[in-house]
């Protein structure tokens, strides 16, 4: 007779799948410096290239990186040490620091693990299903935090740039085309 996994069990193995993915990360994190690109100082190096022209305020940085002013100064002043950036007062108010990379900012890249020494374990088919079962679980907890109150959930995933606003990005595009194709099917079925 099959075992079947319970609610509590499938919640626990999440966490500890996290959990453990984290720290994995954490090990074998390749930046300079011991720059985590998925954490304070990688995110906002991240962050300032992709808007390299004329550089942003910690304010700015702050909220599209949903950190603390208090948090986001401390990684300002380590990687300004370290000479990826500079911090310039703005020509508009004074009082207001433009944060701009310096060259070795701009040079500055993270060697990413290979996605496939992490999920190279799993068949085509299981990848298949298991990015089906995410993206289910994803846009349930979409719902629950609408639910929750948290409009802004969205917003904060977008603003931030890296991956989590790409797929959002996409499961929104895949959303409005099964919309789409769902209602052509249900017009078509009518009229038959």
């Amino acid at each position: 007779m099959e075992s079947h996994i319970t609610d509590e069990e499938l919640g626990d193995l999440f966490v500890m799948t996290h959990r453990m993915m984290h720290r994995h990360y954490m090990r074998n994190r390749d930046g300079e410096c011991g720059i985590n690109p998925r954490q304070g100082q990688g995110r906002i190096l991240a962050l300032l290239k992709h808007n390299p022209e004329s550089g942003m305020t910690q304010k700015e940085l702050a909220q599209k990186l949903n950190m603390r002013q208090q948090s986001m100064g401390e990684f300002l002043g380590k990687l300004e040490k370290n000479g990826y950036l500079t911090r310039s007062p703005s020509k508009e108010d004074r009082r207001t620091m433009i944060i701009e990379l310096t060259e070795k900012g701009r040079a500055f890249h993270f060697e990413a693990e290979p996605p496939e020494k992490l999920y190279g374990c799993l068949s085509q088919p299981e990848k298949d299903q298991l990015g089906r079962n995410l993206s289910t679980l994803t846009r349930r907890l979409g719902e629950l935090l609408q639910e929750d109150g948290d409009s802004d959930w969205q917003q904060d995933f977008l603003k931030c740039r890296g991956p989590e606003a790409r797929l959002l990005q996409k499961m929104k595009d895949e959303s409005v085309q099964k919309e789409t194709s769902f209602d052509g099917e249900t017009q078509r079925g009518s009229s038959t």
